[in-house]
């Protein structure tokens, strides 16, 4: 196949991934050390570069950075890293001016995230690899009164919930008060999911940690029913209350109030 005309007709890219698909299945040593660090998307390049040569391989190349910048427009940095690898290997291509468009709106997100000085500020699962655990978790923050907020940015409840949760961060972490959420997340890759949760704590100014939340640990939360669920921790690490669903900042606020009370009684009677 390197007739122009018929490279570039609509059923050309699906020829060309099945036929790279069953090479790669039929192929007798693996495709690339395990041990070798590779996203998705590179590794899917590398295979098609195995199989396809010249035109068809210029148009595959192409046409899978133009495909998968309209499915994961709120990620994948690693698609611009693919148009510049294209750029270097076809300087003159015919298709490179209809890939720009496609991805700057890619471009545009990881451009506000690097630049976000509200996401500098909050922590994201990269700062919580040691806990492997709900336990865990608690225990980094013994001492302190804490809203855990187990949530997700495609639950409406949840969302309506964030603005109370920023307030009470806000007002009261002075008095030792702390705000986490751990949200669980749908998209299509972990990167997917930590993008989506960076989007929207700087377009939503949340002013406390949030981390990734695996089905593990979701399994461990006491009697987890649905989203949103708060769980209410004392400073001795105990969870005194939970509620599900969603619930209006003056409930919120006086839950924290009633924690507060609590550990400002215990230390007056620890002092007589």
């Amino acid at each position: 196949m390197t007739d122009t005309f018929t490279i570039r007709s609509p059923w050309s890219f699906s020829l060309m991934q099945n036929y790279v698909q069953f090479n790669q299945y039929t192929a007798d040593s693996p495709d690339i050390n395990k041990n070798q660090k590779i996203s998705e998307h590179s590794l899917n390049i590398h295979k098609a570069k195995k199989h396809l040569k010249g035109k068809p391989l210029e148009y595959y190349f192409a046409t899978y950075i133009l495909s998968n910048s309209y499915t994961n427009r709120d990620s994948s940095k690693d698609l611009i890293t693919l148009y510049e690898k294209f750029k270097k290997d076809y300087p003159n291509s015919y298709y490179t001016p209809y890939l720009l468009p496609t991805l700057q709106p890619i471009i545009d997100f990881q451009n506000k995230i690097a630049e976000s000085t509200i996401n500098k500020k909050v922590k994201l699962i990269e700062n919580y690899d040691n806990i492997n655990t709900f336990g865990e978790l608690v225990n980094t923050l013994r001492g302190k009164k804490v809203f855990v907020d187990i949530w997700g940015t495609w639950c409406p409840p949840c969302r309506q919930e964030i603005p109370s949760f920023v307030k009470l961060h806000d007002k009261y972490s002075q008095y030792g008060f702390q705000m986490v959420g751990l949200n669980q997340e749908r998209g299509p890759s972990e990167e997917a999911n930590i993008n989506t949760v960076k989007e929207f704590v700087a377009n939503n100014s949340v002013n406390y940690p949030c981390a990734m939340i695996s089905e593990e640990v979701l399994a461990q939360l006491p009697e987890f029913q649905g989203f949103p669920t708060t769980l209410f921790i004392d400073h001795k690490g105990k969870v005194r209350m939970k509620s599900v669903g969603f619930h209006e900042y003056g409930f919120m606020a006086a839950a924290v109030e009633t924690l507060l009370r609590e550990q400002a009684a215990e230390q007056r009677a620890n002092t007589n």
